[in-house]
């Protein structure tokens, strides 16, 4: 026992020492982040800052692209069911809270967060995006509707998704000026103008595709 033990200890200092001077560019350690918090949704700002989601931790993580420093904005509201996140055309990050019926904003300037509730209670916030309008367009799973919400009114306009039940998730601002969203459990695509609110559905050739999120 005594002589295989010296032999892998032999070739576990082999292999560490090949890995050492083998060129290959290492990424410095992060520090911060706790993989049990199931990070979930990831975008990056004008400033090349990552962004993400940490559910269970129920935070709301950013990365400095330059130094990998990772810094956590703690959400107000407990168990809050962070889902979607964007930039705004404020330059701040918004989210939406699916537990409880809110949409939330990080201040970048001072790190604040600021809270918003919604009306109706149990929508299932879910996607969030910023539309060409100014204002946040997001989804509602239960409540199964797309929304316009202006923050310089503060308020929503809302359009029921033509299929009931429909399962929206995911919604972003495309180049054609409208808002392409997901239809998870119609396995559609769809997509609803900024300037009428017209919305038009698209099948996936794929019948139970999964549908997942836009970018």
């Amino acid at each position: 026992m005594k002589k295989r033990t010296t032999v892998i200890s032999i070739v576990l200092i082999l292999i560490l020492t090949i890995v050492a001077f083998s060129g290959c560019q290492k990424m410095p350690v992060t520090t911060g982040i706790d993989f049990s918090y199931k990070l979930s949704s990831i975008m990056v700002d004008s400033n090349n800052r990552l962004w993400f989601l940490e559910p269970n931790a129920n935070a709301i993580g950013t990365m400095d692209l330059s130094t990998f420093n990772v810094t956590e904005y703690t959400v107000p509201t407990n168990n809050s069911g962070l889902a979607g996140i964007c930039q705004g055309t404020d330059g701040n990050i918004w989210f939406t809270e699916s537990n409880v019926d809110k949409i939330g904003v990080v201040d970048l300037s001072t790190g604040h967060i600021t809270e918003y509730g919604l009306s109706t209670a149990g929508v299932g916030l879910m996607g969030i995006a910023s539309g060409i309008d100014g204002n946040l367009w997001f989804t509602e799973a239960t409540g199964n509707q797309i929304n316009n919400y202006s923050p310089a009114s503060n308020k929503i306009t809302g359009w029921d998704a033509p299929v009931a039940n429909a399962g929206l998730s995911s919604i972003i601002s495309a180049p054609d000026g409208n808002m392409w969203f997901i239809e998870r459990n119609a396995n559609k695509i769809g997509k609803i103008s900024q300037l009428t609110g017209n919305i038009t559905e698209y099948n996936v050739p794929s019948s139970n595709a999964g549908l997942s999120s836009t970018l």
